[in-house]
């Protein structure tokens, strides 16, 4: 029988899926740039339109983002550094990248990469600022999967604020803010199995550059790869499960953490989930969305849908199922609060940065 790569790290926990929803009264977290036609003095957030309404969100790409910041102020782990490593023929950068290496740097091994090698890349120019680039194509998915942070049908206002720009010697200038108070979910699911192991599927398909190998030759291997007769596999030496389930649990709890967000200095708001489900898993990201409704402009978990969930993947599960909410956030508190267990799934309820340190502890 052909082994996969979760069979290799063999580990219990080998996904962690979640969902979250950010309290967002006066917001505006996300920016689409400024209105069209006579609304060009508009500044606009992003949304879309769902049974006729406007609905707020953030990209996946600028929570992620903050994601990554917020995990690297909290850990203080080396920062991947973004830099310009390709300059078009009047001098301005079209080249850019992380530092791409998984092995000095988590943020890489989480988030993942894409580098191609081309004319626009020059190794000698001396304005590139790292000791070596990469001479072939580097591809490694993120093993971090999330949705975008969007408002909640129902739990959504949107409005604009009015102001002038007050100039001494002419008259105002008027400009326009579009903000709004929402209920903002995201899902996520996090493939710890892979955290700390770089496949290379073929001759031009590879997750880690080879010169990393031969730089970390003290903290890697490599071993012939299970399935692909032409690949290979690198994985972190030592106890690759513990590099695994620290990473993943510091991930979680930047997630109950979560700090960010654009216009902070007009309308500052807290990113900290107001409520948090997580869970380790044997599976990648299940349906949580569905879960959240509204009862009297409040979020309502739909515990009868939780516990279809827990049921249909009981036997997926490897922790507690943990919620994590921050009193009188929904309508239904008292009634979530009286969960303990379903399906044989214990329940754990606390604050979310309680129940992200908790599972933190649980991984294995």
């Amino acid at each position: 029988m052909t082994k996969s790569i979760k069979d290799i790290v063999g580990r219990k926990t080998t996904h962690i899926n979640g969902a979250f929803l950010i309290h967002a009264p006066g917001s505006f977290l996300n920016g689409a740039g400024l209105g069209s036609g006579e609304d060009k003095n508009t500044s606009t957030v992003k949304s879309f339109w769902q049974n006729k309404k406007k609905i707020p969100y953030v990209s996946s790409q600028a929570w992620r983002r903050w994601l990554r910041n917020t995990l690297i102020e909290e850990t203080g782990w080396p920062k991947s550094e973004i830099e310009a490593i390709g300059w078009n023929n009047d001098g301005s950068t079209n080249k850019v990248a992380g530092q791409l290496d998984p092995i000095t740097y988590p943020e890489d091994d989480i988030f993942g990469y894409m580098f191609a090698s081309g004319k626009d890349v020059n190794p000698k120019d001396e304005r590139i600022k790292r000791e070596h680039i990469p001479e072939e194509q580097l591809v490694r998915p993120s093993a971090f999967k999330s949705s975008i942070l969007r408002g909640i049908d129902g739990l959504v206002s949107m409005t604009e604020d009015q102001g002038f720009v007050h100039l001494n010697d002419d008259t105002p200038l008027p400009y326009t803010t579009e903000f709004y108070a929402a209920e903002l979910m995201a899902l996520f699911s996090l493939e710890v199995y892979r955290l700390g192991i770089f496949e290379k599927k073929g001759k031009t398909s590879s997750e880690l550059d080879p010169y990393l190998k031969d730089k970390h030759s003290d903290k890697v291997e490599v071993m012939e790869h299970p399935i692909y007769s032409k690949g290979e596999i690198v994985k972190r030496k030592g106890d690759l499960k513990k590099y695994q389930s620290e990473v993943a649990g510091e991930l979680i709890k930047a997630i109950a953490r979560l700090n960010g967000g654009a216009k902070m200095a007009q309308f500052g708001t807290s990113l900290n989930p107001s409520l948090m489900m997580v869970a380790g898993m044997t599976v990648g990201i299940v349906p949580f969305e569905h879960l959240i409704g509204n009862e009297n402009g409040k979020p309502k978990l739909n515990l009868q849908g939780l516990k279809e969930l827990i049921r249909d993947y009981k036997d997926r599960f490897t922790t507690p199922f943990y919620i994590g909410m921050l009193s009188g956030y929904l309508a239904n508190e008292d009634e979530v609060r009286k969960l303990t267990e379903v399906e044989s799934i214990k329940v754990v309820i606390d604050t979310p940065i309680q129940v992200a340190e908790m599972l933190a502890a649980e991984l294995n």
